[in-house]
């Protein structure tokens, strides 16, 4: 995978750049991609508790 600025063609991530192969979801790629540049890097979800019920599981 490889990344690179549109505006002065910069690699910005280089991963096995030289190897071709189909991504796992290359639809994410444009997803994380478009969020990254209209949210910044900085940007945090914030994922609220529900008050009065209790976490079965965690991740």
């Amino acid at each position: 995978m490889m990344a690179r600025d549109t505006s002065t063609g910069e690699v910005l991530l280089s991963m096995n750049g030289d190897r071709l192969f189909t991504s796992g979801s290359t639809t994410e790629v444009f997803t994380v991609s478009a969020a990254l540049d209209l949210l910044g890097p900085d940007y945090r979800f914030r994922t609220p508790g529900v008050p009065g019920r209790k976490i079965r599981a965690t991740v």
